[in-house]
């Protein structure tokens, strides 16, 4: 019998044993006083066991006030630390929430068909209408990812590492629907227990260690190798590697994952290449956080079974907001119900899950282990890796070619309807007819005259094809005013000018480009910041324009290109930019070293906010700073006061972009969640939530009309939302004419521009379309 059943531990009676691990047993406690149930995590430190318990106990309370700091939907609170002295020396103690739900990794082995009666006895049965199927589908494990990825980046933004991560440590929340909160536990454990290293309690962590682990190192994208083990067992049913811990160490060190596909051939082949990355061996070849491994993963799970089918689609107004539902649900692709192939078994102290569902092996054809065809997705595996302040999308496969069938006319801007002499005309598409088979009787051969005919047949065809299809992708959409040519790469970011008449965009091709709106041509391209630029921006004034760069640079430039001032080393990518009512004050963000104030006058930076910082946007009167960060976050800072005004948790992915609405009292946000959230700013009060297709990269209010809002999206869409008043639903009208993710939307009294992942940035014609 458990001595300490009926003990009182700081004032909470224990009733029942719940687990072990490591040095910590968890019991189910009650306060006597009002019947509150909670959970108590005890861990002793008794010298005779363990020779460093002292070191051990300082290193967990420290642990466990940085854990007490954190408040986050799916972090596990913890209510309380304490310490006692018993007979045998120092106790240790944590009081946390009790879940009765029980964990991920209960949930999940009673899906596979694992769970024993024994194991599952202390567990009440959870409410009907869940979830069952095993593996998870594609769209639920996109949810539990999200959750996570949340919960983590939170944490990874102030300076705390998991080094456990693992379906064990996530305990359920189950809400009326019903509906599934994962709640992530045991922060700084793996590392407290290392002392304990030769107990058989902690062979559950090698399955999901990244190889920097093994030597004794743990980091942020240590926590993010460890989750992308844990994703890769929920959509194949096993773990990539397995075996016993000398085993593990060496597979995690020197194997290859393999292919998701090859235990799972339904899912999307454009998964392959974000577990590629996310699996890496070395830390610094994964994504630069947890959060963009989401949105990474998101972007490639929402992609379209065809790479030709945005090529192909004719550019069309969209569809009112509600459609935004089926959609989404229509883009995801789940595995059919199908038994995995059987595996070896591995070391019984090492927690995995390996069953197939139906309990028969599935034989699959080909090799098992064959990776697929890399270079079909060679285009969309460059624009996931790039550490940008959008959810990336990529071109389809083919789409490179088609950007050097004619250099000197991309380069050429689209003019406005009635100053071009003509209209282009699109020929119609044919594809080339199949060489005519030879006439029986004549052994198979061709006449030298045919087979010329035959060629210059085929020259023509394909010429036809290329100079249709050209024109076709280079034809301005419907409701376009102008398409923007130029760009090599990427569009990241845009700016109008204060009084509307130009517009300067930031381009991964390392250039920057100022227009001319009215007459939809480019007076100059500005090339010095030789690096990919994520943000750009242009002061109250008019006169000066700032651009970010990933090498951790800012520079300040003039409208006629020449350069002014350099603010290197940030310390990280500047995701972000604008500028206060003083021309000498700059404000910058970064992905990985927070927020700075770059002073003009001085050439000094003065550090604002240490967080992954995705967006910024200066509200209306220049005081007040809204921040969208990585985790979720969305704060507001005084810039007089250097003081923190209000945080919210607005997103489940990373909160993607920021708005203000032009007279201050709104506050919107979007996110790789998929949601516009819009709150009153003064009270935090939530007004409306916007659903999309995929991630919300960018916003704009439109400075002329109250209450309308456009929306970048990774579904090559921009949005208008006319918000509902007196109760009524938000409607919005679709923009189709990108070929690409839209990456950023800027709105002046003068129009409103959208920028894309397809190298372009389009002019929209806006009228009746509220």
């Amino acid at each position: 019998m458990d001595t300490l059943i009926g003990s009182v531990i700081g004032g909470y009676t224990i009733k029942q044993f719940i687990g072990s691990g490591g040095m910590g047993t968890v019991y189910l406690a009650e306060d006597p006083m009002i019947g509150q149930q909670v959970a108590i995590k005890v861990v002793r430190a008794e010298a005779g066991d363990f020779p460093e318990a002292e070191k051990a106990l300082e290193r967990f309370k420290q642990e466990a006030r940085a854990v007490a700091s954190l408040d986050h939907l799916h972090i596990l609170p913890l209510y309380r630390y304490g310490e006692e002295e018993t007979e045998l020396g120092r106790r240790a103690y944590m009081v946390m929430q009790y879940r009765p739900e029980g964990s991920l990794w209960d949930w999940l082995r009673r899906r596979a068909g694992m769970a024993s009666q024994q194991s599952l006895s202390q567990v009440p049965p959870l409410p009907p209408g869940l979830p069952s199927a095993w593996p998870l589908t594609l769209s639920e494990a996109e949810d539990y990812l999200q959750q996570a990825a949340s919960a983590l980046q939170y944490a990874h933004d102030r300076g705390i590492v998991h080094r456990d991560i693992k379906p064990a440590n996530f305990l359920l929340r189950i809400e009326a629907g019903p509906r599934v909160h994962l709640l992530l536990s045991d922060f700084g454990l793996a590392k407290f227990f290392s002392f304990s290293s030769a107990t058989s309690h902690i062979f559950g962590t090698p399955l999901y260690m990244a190889p920097e682990q093994f030597g004794g190192e743990a980091r942020p994208e240590s926590d993010q190798y460890a989750l992308a083990v844990m994703l890769y067992l929920l959509l194949t049913g096993r773990t990539p590697f397995e075996g016993d811990p000398a085993q593990l160490m060496h597979q995690h060190l020197h194997r290859e994952p393999p292919p998701l596909r090859s235990f799972n051939p339904a899912l999307p082949a454009e998964l392959e290449p974000v577990f590629a990355r996310a699996l890496a061996k070395s830390p610094q070849e994964r994504y630069p956080s947890v959060g963009a491994f989401a949105a990474a993963f998101a972007h490639a799970a929402h992609s379209r079974p065809s790479p030709l089918q945005p090529l192909f689609g004719l550019p069309t107004k969209g569809e009112p907001a509600g459609d935004t539902e089926t959609a989404s649900t229509m883009l995801l692709r789940e595995p059919p119900d199908s038994a995995l192939p059987a595996t070896r078994p591995a070391a019984e102290k090492i927690e995995q899950l390996k069953l197939p569902r139906g309990g028969q092996p599935l034989t699959l054809g080909g090799s098992p282990g064959a990776a697929p065809p890399s270079l079909s997705l060679q285009q969309r595996q460059e624009a996931a890796s790039a550490p940008t302040v959008f959810a990336p999308s990529a071109l389809p496969a083919t789409s490179p070619d088609f950007g050097q069938l004619s250099p000197p006319l991309l380069a050429q801007p689209q003019p406005l309807p009635g100053t071009a002499p003509g209209q282009r005309v699109q020929p119609p598409l044919r594809p080339p007819q199949p060489p005519a088979r030879p006439e029986p009787g004549r052994g198979g051969k061709m006449s030298r005259r045919s087979a010329l005919a035959l060629m210059a047949a085929g020259v023509v065809g394909v010429g036809a094809v290329g100079t249709g299809l050209y024109f076709f992708l280079n034809r301005r959409p419907a409701q376009a005013l102008a398409v923007l040519q130029g760009h090599q790469d990427s569009v990241t970011s845009l700016a109008w000018s204060p009084d509307g008449t130009h517009l300067v965009s930031g381009s991964r091709d390392q250039t920057a480009r100022l227009w001319l709106a009215s007459e939809a041509r480019a007076l100059l391209t500005y090339s010095q910041q030789a690096t990919p630029i994520l943000a750009v921006a242009w002061s109250t004034d008019g006169t000066l324009l700032a651009s970010g760069g990933e090498n951790h640079s800012v520079q300040v430039w003039t409208t006629s290109g020449a350069l002014q001032q350099t603010f290197n080393d940030l310390g990280a990518p500047v995701s972000a930019l604008t500028w206060t009512e003083r021309r000498d004050v700059l404000l910058a963000g970064t992905l990985g070293n927070g927020g700075h104030e770059l002073l003009l006058s001085g050439m000094t930076t003065r550090s604002l906010l240490k967080a992954r910082i995705r967006a910024l946007a200066l509200a209306p009167g220049g005081e007040t700073l809204a921040v969208a960060l990585d985790s979720g976050l969305v704060t507001t800072l005084s810039l007089s006061s250097r003081r923190l005004l209000q945080s919210y948790y607005r997103h489940r992915g990373a909160a993607l972009s920021v708005a203000w609405s032009p007279d201050g009292t709104q506050l919107a946000s979007g996110g790789a969640d998929h949601q516009v959230v819009i709150w009153d700013s003064a009270s935090g009060v939530v007004q409306e939530r916007l659903s999309h297709p995929a991630a919300v990269n960018g916003l704009a209010w439109d400075p002329t009309t109250p209450g309308r809002l456009a929306t970048a999206c990774s579904d090559e869409r921009v949005r208008v939302w006319t918000l509902g008043s007196n109760g009524s639903a938000a409607r919005a009208t679709a923009y189709s004419g990108h070929h690409g993710s839209v990456t950023a939307v800027a709105w002046s009294q003068q129009g409103l521009a959208s920028a894309s992942t397809d190298h372009t940035i389009i002019l929209w014609r806006l009228t009746g379309s509220s």
